[in-house]
C-alpha cells in the first residue's frame, strides 16, 4: 500500500525534494518553492485541471522584525494595496 506524505513548508517541501532526487517518491508543490530549473534533477509538471491555492501571511501578534523582515512586510502591503 502507498503512503502520502502531506507538508505544509518550504522546509518540508525542499527535504521532500530531497527524496525526489533519490527516486523515493513525488511531490506535488506550488511553482517555485523549489529549483526546477536548468540542471536541477526534479521537474516542474503543472496539474491539469489546474488547481489554485489561496495563501496567508501570518505572524504573532507582537512579533519583532528585522529590518529584513520590516521591509518585505512594507513590500507586501504596499503591492496588496495597489491590488498584486
Amino acid at each position: 500500500m502507498a503512503t502520502i506524505l502531506i507538508v505544509e513548508d518550504e522546509k518540508a517541501i525542499f527535504n521532500a525534494s530531497l527524496f525526489v532526487k533519490k527516486g523515493i517518491g513525488y511531490a506535488i508543490a506550488l511553482d517555485k518553492i523549489i529549483n526546477t530549473t536548468g540542471d536541477s534533477e526534479p521537474c516542474f509538471r503543472p496539474l491539469s485541471p489546474t488547481l489554485e491555492a489561496g495563501l496567508c501571511i501570518v505572524w504573532k501578534k507582537y512579533q519583532v522584525f528585522s529590518k529584513a523582515s520590516k521591509e518585505f512586510l512594507r513590500l507586501l502591503k504596499s503591492e496588496w494595496e495597489n491590488g498584486i
